[in-house]
């Protein structure tokens, strides 16, 4: 249990540093001053929802869709993994919207 919770807290931290809620506070607050509160309230619950599918997708199926673009984990370690990532999916969108 302690290697899960150990990597449960890591993955929380990681998350809590990507979406930054100190910095985006603000911006949520000044994007919805017009709105009255339960749309205030709507918002970051449906936000909360679709993260979590999305989430939980790449979760389920990360191995599935890296199968998919053919790739490897040992291809994140190299300096030049997100322009491979991208040549990537640009064929893949090529395959897809020729035929």
């Amino acid at each position: 249990m302690d290697g899960f919770l150990g990597h449960a807290l890591s993955v929380f931290m990681g998350f809590f540093a990507i979406m930054n809620p100190v910095a985006n506070t603000p911006v949520f607050l000044g994007l919805t001053e017009e709105d009255d509160g339960g749309t205030r309230r709507k918002i970051p619950a449906k936000a909360l929802i679709a993260s979590f599918i999305i989430i939980f997708v790449f979760c389920a199926a990360g191995k599935l869709i890296f199968d998919l673009f053919g790739i490897t984990l040992p291809d994140w370690s190299k300096p030049h993994a997100g322009t491979e990532l991208q040549c990537c999916l640009k064929s893949y969108m090529t395959i897809i919207y020729n035929q």
